[in-house]
């Protein structure tokens, strides 16, 4: 496989506070996630529409 056949692969860094997280892949799978910083307790809350 050529250099130019292969997926661009990217990767990205959220911090906050303490905490931090690495995104790495290709770039068009990393430009769709989105990282959230906050208590698994609210996002699950959420998912249940509380």
């Amino acid at each position: 496989m050529l250099a130019r056949d292969r997926p661009r692969v990217t990767a990205v860094l959220a911090s906050h506070r303490a905490r931090a997280v690495v995104v790495a892949g290709p770039q068009d799978l990393v430009d769709a996630v989105d990282v959230v910083m906050r208590p698994v307790r609210s996002l699950l809350h959420q998912a249940d529409g509380a």
